[in-house]
């Protein structure tokens, strides 16, 4: 089996291939737009990745559409357990805080979960806030091996503090969701689904500039990646 990691930073791809896994191919681009043919890949991986989309739908869109049927989508990542249109002012403020800080957009596992099952995928979930909670209580505390309270900018350090609390307060969990498509589905509707994330933040584009121009980014053809890809 083969494993593309795909990623749209030159210094990341870089690291990766220094590694030189076995079957672990780097690959160059916005997984807004994956350069691989519909329907052909087992397994997508999401780790602590949506959050920072200009448009989650969008992701869970092209992910599906280079699935197999019967692949399965994993994404794992802090979670608020409500859906944004839930939240009180409070909470919005709070959030907001993350958003700002090192995310575009914090996943709501609601959400996500509704949208998943529209797509007809059969979704389960699994917490795993006890073990990743000790985790965000050192990053919150700034105090990592190696970094200095001064490399902290006020607004990575509020978002980690943030996070922390919320995981603590229950308004957000580490979730993995893992969601196996079905053998045939309706795509009938899906641009509908485009608009689910973004609604309850209409001036996403407005707040992160971050992101702007990525839906022209060069897509990749499937049949001219090399064996160990670097764009």
């Amino acid at each position: 089996a083969k494993v593309y990691g795909v990623n749209i930073t030159k210094l990341h791809l870089s690291v990766a291939k220094q590694r030189n896994i076995r079957n672990a191919y780097p690959v160059r681009a916005d997984y807004t737009y994956l350069p691989f043919p519909n329907g052909s890949v087992d397994h997508v991986l999401l780790l602590q990745t949506l959050c920072h989309a200009p448009n989650q739908a969008k992701v869970l869109l092209e992910a599906d559409r280079a699935l197999k049927p019967g692949g399965s989508i994993a994404i794992v990542d802090s979670m608020l357990t409500k859906s944004r249109r839930s939240l009180s002012e409070q909470e919005r403020k709070q959030v907001h805080i993350i958003d700002t800080g090192y995310v575009l957009d914090v996943t709501s596992h609601p959400d996500l979960v509704a949208i998943l099952e529209k797509l007809g995928y059969i979704v389960e979930s699994e917490d795993y806030t006890k073990q990743v909670l000790p985790s965000l209580r050192y990053a919150a505390a700034g105090s990592g091996k190696g970094v200095s309270e001064s490399e902290y900018d006020s607004a990575h350090r509020n978002a980690s503090i943030a996070t922390r609390d919320l995981n603590e307060q229950g308004l957000m969990r580490f979730i993995m969701v893992r969601a196996t498509r079905p053998e045939t589905h309706d795509t009938a509707g899906h641009k509908s689904l485009l608009k689910t994330f973004r609604s309850a933040i209409p001036n996403l584009n407005e707040r992160v500039k971050i992101g702007k121009g990525l839906e022209h980014f060069p897509r990749i053809p499937y049949d001219d990646l090399p064996d160990n890809p670097i764009h």
